[in-house]
Formats: structure tokens, C-alpha cells, sequence
């Protein structure tokens, strides 16, 4: 997360903190706890992990490998409370290293 996402009292939290009927349930101050994911999605040749992998203690993950002169898709998830008084911009940055060979 950024500084200013930080400053306005965000939270990165593991997704399995609460359940998925208690992320739905948090109150105004725990709703800015915030479990942010990205998936593998379609046109991967190989994936080892087609689960959601959540920012939350990640590290180095090869994710999979894309077939040579195609696309593939990454979803991005996340698991947060829905109690808001305004609309939020909550910034992060996804850095992704690829290699050829």
C-alpha cells in the first residue's frame, strides 16, 4: 500500500482473518481492513497456483507460464468490509517479472 492509502487508515490483512460472512459484517473501523489478491486467469499454458495469492506475506511466486504470441488474463480480488461513510481509493502497486526463454 502507499503512503496515502496508509494515512487514510487501510490495513493489508491475511484473507482468512474472518470468515466470508464476517468480512461482510465488519463495522466502519474494521472495514478498512483490506485482503488484496490477484488469480492466474485464462490463457495460461501452465499454473502452478490457480488460487488467489494475496498480498499478505507474498514474496517471489512463479505464478505460470503464457504460450509464445498469446495473452492471458489475471484477475484481481479483494476480501473487505462494506461498512464506508464515502467512496475510497485504496492504491497499490503490482510488480510483475517475467522472463523469456
Amino acid at each position: 500500500m502507499d503512503q496515502d492509502t496508509i494515512n487514510k487508515g487501510f490495513q493489508s490483512v491475511a484473507p482468512d482473518t474472518y470468515t466470508d460472512t464476517e468480512w461482510k459484517g465488519l463495522n466502519k473501523t474494521d472495514s478498512k481492513k483490506l485482503a488484496i489478491g490477484t488469480r492466474a486467469d485464462t490463457g495460461w499454458a501452465l499454473i502452478n497456483n490457480g488460487s488467489t495469492l494475496y498480498d499478505k506475506g507474498l514474496s517471489n511466486v512463479l505464478v505460470g507460464a503464457i504460450a509464445a504470441n498469446s495473452d492471458a488474463d489475471m484477475v484481481f480480488e479483494a476480501k473487505h468490509g462494506n461498512s464506508f461513510e464515502k467512496v475510497e481509493t485504496v492504491s497499490y502497486t503490482l510488480s510483475i517479472k517475467f522472463e523469456l526463454q
